[in-house]
């Protein structure tokens, strides 16, 4: 067996996309082998840890759905690029596709921005930083009120205004050692 260095990427998205891959201009596409062949296989991680990739997916999928609906060609926004980046895309790629098809469907200009995505994706994205911004004050008050009682749980679980057994299991949670 030899190994050599290669430079590649790809994109599958599922059934028919080294068709729609041929229609973009892709050279020659090989299909891979099934799922069920340990060889060649790529282990692709999902979107949320390789973020980076949504430059080349975005605008390929809206290009995608511009010529699917007739539209002329649409471009990006820099905050949806932002918004885009601070989402966890639990969807993966096709997640980040149907939401773009969804945005080009329904938008008329020719840039598209914020308020042409669907409001879910922008509700989701404001209350995961929400959720967020809680956990690192929680924590905070938390390790406020330990270091005013020499860390000893009751006292400062009193301090917070929660029981023992709460305190133990936001230390527990938010990995307080």
């Amino acid at each position: 067996r030899r190994t050599f260095p290669a430079d590649l990427r790809a994109a599958a998205v599922g059934p028919g996309s080294a068709r729609e891959l041929k229609h973009f201009g892709v050279g020659e596409v090989l299909v891979p082998a099934t799922r069920h062949d340990s060889e060649g296989l790529l282990d692709l991680p999902p979107l949320r840890q390789r973020l980076e990739d949504i430059w080349d997916l975005a605008p390929m999928f809206v290009a995608k759905y511009c010529h699917s609906f007739g539209k002329p060609t649409m471009t990006i926004a820099p905050d949806v690029y932002d918004l885009f980046f601070r989402h966890t895309w639990p969807g993966n790629i096709r997640e980040l596709e149907n939401c773009l098809e969804s945005t080009v469907a329904m938008s008329d200009g020719p840039i598209l921005g914020m308020t042409d995505l669907p409001d879910d994706l922008v509700n989701d994205v404001g209350n995961t930083q929400d959720s967020q911004l809680l956990e690192q004050h929680t924590k905070q008050a938390i390790l406020q009120a330990l270091n005013q009682t020499n860390r000893k749980i009751a006292p400062a679980a009193r301090i917070l205004g929660i029981g023992r057994n709460t305190l133990y299991r936001k230390l527990k949670e938010l990995d307080i050692k």
